[in-house]
């Protein structure tokens, strides 16, 4: 097996990314969350990379890239471009996705772009929340998600407080007292990624439209990861994704939340593996939702 290489650095899509690998076999590419970088994955790598040829990377606006915000646009579309290219110059060829919120809707957009250099994808929460904005559950929860929380966190960066926009954003998508919670590293990861979610903020489209039909056209093998405790809008999510995503299989992680690869990152690794390599999935609910 290989160890874990120095941190490297390449030019992809005309922005520095960071990135490590560990393990041979099959490519898998881990694409972390919003206020994630390549760190996120601790709890994976030496799990995953004992069958694959695993690589974490930081996306463009995380540590510890240093890249100007360039796109008054910038959306999943660009940081799907950046990993192709990532794939691209790190010659990895046809790849399993692994991703978590914002970078599980990064890898979902990939594989729609890109399936033939997809093998399998591993969808943990993609914030695909305008997909169940027409509903009447869905559309009150999108509206109280852009009141309560991304409403309070514009205005935190504003009075110049990255911390609370933080801590606002983390405990708004992950549940009350969410942040304080964690484990003192990665709340200061969290911290050194703020800027990341600042530029989200920033974009005229962060969080694009994705049509049920696109999705009913995707040919790659998908599994999506929900945690049992996560909040009601990325269930809600999930049972539009597996509605509309052929053959799709969703597996709960038992006391995590939206938060799962580090809530409870045995289960979560074991149903990852499980997945990639075939083994038999237990699965929550049948294909086709709950």
């Amino acid at each position: 097996m290989k160890a874990v290489r120095a941190l490297g650095r390449i030019r992809a899509n005309g922005v520095e990314l960071h990135w490590i690998e560990r393990g041979t076999g099959e490519a898998l590419v881990l694409v972390h969350c919003g206020l994630g970088d390549y760190r996120s994955w601790d709890h994976q790598l030496p799990a995953l990379s004992q069958q694959f040829h695993v690589v974490s990377y930081s996306r463009r606006y995380s540590y510890p890239n240093v890249n100007p915000f360039i796109a008054p646009d910038h959306s999943v579309f660009t940081e799907a471009d950046d990993l192709a290219a990532l794939i691209t110059q790190l010659k990895l060829g046809c790849v399993h996705l692994v991703g978590h919120s914002y970078g599980a809707f990064t890898a979902l957009v990939f594989a729609l772009k890109r399936p033939r250099m997809m093998r399998r994808l591993v969808l943990a929460e993609p914030p695909v929340h305008r997909l169940i904005r027409a509903t009447a559950e869905g559309g009150d929860l999108f509206y109280q998600i852009a009141r309560n929380v991304w409403g309070p966190v514009k205005a935190a960066f504003e009075r110049g407080d990255p911390h609370d926009a933080v801590r606002i954003f983390t405990d708004g998508i992950g549940g009350p007292r969410y942040f304080e919670n964690l484990p003192a590293n990665v709340r200061t990861a969290r911290l050194e990624n703020a800027r990341a979610l600042q530029v989200l903020l920033q974009s005229s489209d962060s969080f694009p439209l994705l049509a049920a039909e696109e999705l009913r056209r995707l040919s790659v093998p998908t599994l999506i990861v929900e945690g049992e405790k996560t909040i009601r809008i990325h269930q809600l999510v999930d049972d539009e994704l597996l509605r509309w995503i052929p053959g799709s299989k969703r597996v709960n992680i038992a006391a995590a939340g939206h938060g799962a690869p580090h809530d409870n990152p045995d289960e979560f690794n074991e149903a990852v593996l499980d997945f990639l390599t075939q083994r038999r999935l237990k699965i929550a609910g049948d294909e086709h939702g709950r």
